[in-house]
């Protein structure tokens, strides 16, 4: 009867928003349900194909390279959702290589340019943001000789 409460619990998020495992555990384990009975209806969840965790990482790319956000920036989203390492390297490898990336800094510095920003400002302004210096040099000439 527990497990059907904390299933209820599951779908009645995952109705809102989609979850990685991890997240939907810490939710779950917050709302006061026993690790074990979380466990179980993760499993069942995952099998009727309701959680899944590469689906979620592909999703969350997509929505936040349409955002205009960086690789790395997307890495530390999906770290804190709870995704593994490897498997958050391989939906940013197959889902936002670095090309994907230089064409986001194209558009984003179209974005900006209503109003003129030297060069420098522009590149110091794309590695705060977590863009890779590569993609950057490539779009915009090195601001200073080192």
């Amino acid at each position: 009867m527990t497990e059907q409460r904390v299933l209820d619990a599951a779908l009645k998020l995952l109705a809102k928003q989609d979850y990685s495992r991890a997240e939907l555990c810490r939710r779950l384990l917050k709302a006061g349900f026993e690790e074990s009975e979380i466990i179980q209806s993760l499993e069942r969840l995952r099998s009727w194909g309701y959680l899944d965790d590469c689906k979620y990482g592909i999703a969350r790319v997509e929505s936040l390279k349409a955002k205009l956000k960086s690789r790395n920036y997307i890495r530390m989203v999906l770290a804190n959702s709870g995704l593994d390492a490897d498997l958050i390297e391989n939906i940013i490898k197959d889902y936002y290589p670095l090309e994907d990336e230089i064409q986001v800094i194209i558009s984003l510095l179209r974005k900006r340019s209503s109003r003129r920003r030297s060069d420098i400002q522009e590149w110091n302004y794309l590695v705060r943001t977590g863009f890779d210096e590569e993609a950057i040099r490539r779009c915009l000439p090195e601001p200073f000789d080192c």
